[in-house]
């Protein structure tokens, strides 16, 4: 029952970003405190990547390209594991050293980001 459930929230995720193409998807963290958060930008980026608007997509949000590709490994293995039933899982085989430095890279990326020098890490306008 999770399976089918899982399966059926990509197209309603896929509808909810095109409905949402125009003026993206709001960040509540940015509407009560004003400042970004390191995922500011996170579902335009998605869309740029869709179109192959690179430059675009990087100006969104910068961290992406550092954290997607990571992202689309973890998900592709998931789903191998899922689709063919293996209990193995990677969460277990993921070094805590690389957790760590990812979450450190996203604190520090959402603070440069609100500090004027870094104002080019800030999500670009519509």
């Amino acid at each position: 029952m999770k399976k089918i459930v899982s399966i059926m929230l990509l197209p309603f995720m896929g509808i909810l970003l095109y409905f949402f193409h125009v003026n993206g998807i709001p960040c509540m963290f940015y509407q009560l405190t004003g400042f970004y958060c390191p995922g500011c930008g996170m579902g335009r980026y998605i869309i740029s990547l869709f179109h192959l608007q690179l430059y675009q997509a990087f100006r969104y949000n910068a961290i992406g390209f550092l954290l997607f590709p990571f992202l689309l490994f973890y998900l592709q293995y998931q789903l191998f594991c899922w689709g063919f039933g293996k209990k193995d899982n990677l969460t277990n085989r993921i070094p805590k050293k690389l957790i760590q430095f990812m979450l450190i890279l996203l604190i520090c990326y959402g603070v440069l980001r609100n500090i004027s020098l870094f104002r080019w890490l800030a999500p670009t306008k519509l």
